[in-house]
């Protein structure tokens, strides 16, 4: 079994916050960030980056994204959405998360954050109530995302423990190429932080660590492109651990009428 430390968990939320043919309209005169109506659909691509956050020869996976239907979690509105990944072996898993949109803002359930710590056995540790997430706000600056609380767990050696949180913020206007085409995206940075302390026999070592994600949305399409950067992670007197990048990019798409 691979060895896997609570650390991974931050890398995890940090890099899938969004896992999104024909041009259709939204519908009518509103604008949207994420199209809700069953039957829309979002395939990327998704390249892994190296150090510098730059594509590593030509290891790609998939994900297709499909809107199955409607759902209401605590008096909100939102649509299923449901995740198909295929890996660079062919093989195909399916996940379910719950997205709501009003005007110019996403929001993500909580059960995003359990789709995305399912493979690690002690994910349960985190403890937060549940949700809807703030994800993106075009008409904001800054936001919280996520805060959750990671108790003392017993990781590979020693033990962790800390606050994981995740903030959003609006980084203007960005021209990104996909589908053989210019969008002009809104894109925003959610950085993910873990404040806390790795404890080792009798050495107890204070961490900080942050990670950036970039979504660029384009109106009435949906996510057009994801980035996640980089990041090495250097903790005496443990190996240092690097994790590898992630970029996204759209495919096609179809926006259902």
């Amino acid at each position: 079994m691979k060895k896997i430390t609570l650390l991974f968990i931050f890398i995890l939320i940090s890099t899938v916050l969004i896992s999104c043919g024909d041009d259709n309209p939204a519908g009518g005169n509103q604008t949207t960030l994420l199209p809700m109506k069953s039957g829309t659909y979002w395939v990327y691509m998704n390249y892994t980056l190296d150090s510098n956050n730059n594509r590593i020869g030509n290891y790609k996976t998939y994900d297709s994204i499909y809107v199955a239907g409607n759902i209401t979690k605590n008096d909100t509105s939102g649509s299923i959405f449901i995740n198909y990944h295929i890996d660079s072996l062919g093989s195909i898993t399916s996940d379910t998360v719950y997205y709501s949109v009003s005007n110019l803002k996403v929001f993500a359930y909580t059960n995003l954050i359990e789709y995305m710590l399912k493979d690690i056995p002690f994910a349960s540790n985190i403890t937060y109530t549940q949700h809807w997430m703030k994800l993106v706000d075009a008409e904001d600056e800054d936001w919280k995302v996520f805060d959750g609380i990671i108790p003392e767990t017993s990781v590979i050696i020693g033990t962790i423990e800390g606050n994981l949180s995740a903030f959003g913020s609006n980084s203007g206007n960005e021209t990104i190429t996909a589908e053989s085409k210019s969008y002009n995206t809104r894109k925003f940075t959610v950085r993910t932080i873990f404040t806390g302390n790795f404890k080792y026999q009798s050495y107890k070592i204070p961490i900080t660590l942050e990670r950036k994600t970039y979504l660029y949305f384009a109106d009435n399409v949906g996510l057009v492109k994801t980035l996640t950067e980089a990041m090495k992670i250097e903790i005496s007197p443990l190996q240092p651990w690097s994790f590898p990048g992630q970029e996204q990019i759209l495919l096609r798409h179809h926006i259902a009428n």
